[in-house]
């Protein structure tokens, strides 16, 4: 019966996965608190109290709810074959909240000498990622439709995207 299988906890491979997944994640985490801190010059409360605080909830969430779907496919299909998929802070992504939403609500508030300009702008932050969350939901709902209409290079505009914010970006640091 269904009883008898078992799907394992850990398999050896997760080691290595684990490491490739951390360092990336950890890479991407050092960045943006030295991108706030030295470039917006955010206040380290800010950085240390509200923004890596809420990327460690978010990875947590995010790894947890695809180990559960993992266990929950290989069960259904009785395959020990069967990984969640990786987790993680999208490099280009991060970039353009940095660059596109974050640093310029945060620059034009400091510039007017708003006091929680930093606040105000992890806010936006916020609400331009769950608005981002909206978007790629939505585009899993017509993925296959979207697919075929777009070219496949159109399909890199996220490079794209974040090549045009790193060249324009630069110059301001």
């Amino acid at each position: 019966m269904e009883s008898d299988f078992r799907y394992p906890l850990f398999h050896r491979d997760d080691v290595t996965a684990f490491w490739a997944l951390f360092a990336d994640n950890l890479a991407n985490i050092v960045i943006s608190t030295g991108i706030c801190l030295t470039v917006f010059k955010m206040p380290p409360e800010v950085v240390f109290g509200r923004i890596l605080p809420g990327m460690g909830i978010s990875l947590l969430a995010g790894l947890s709810f695809y180990s559960y779907l993992a266990k929950k496919l290989a069960e259904r299909e009785r395959r020990n074959d069967v990984t969640a998929l990786p987790y993680g802070i999208s490099t280009p992504i991060m970039f353009v909240y940095l660059f596109g939403v974050i640093g310029p609500v945060y620059w034009k508030l400091s510039a007017a000498g708003i006091s929680d300009a930093s606040v105000i702008a992890w806010r936006v932050g916020v609400a331009a990622a769950v608005v981002g969350g909206i978007l790629e939901m939505a585009g899993s709902i017509s993925g296959k439709y979207l697919k075929k209409i777009i070219p496949r290079a159109g399909m890199l505009g996220t490079l794209a995207g974040i090549a045009i914010v790193w060249i324009a970006a630069v110059p301001m640091a």
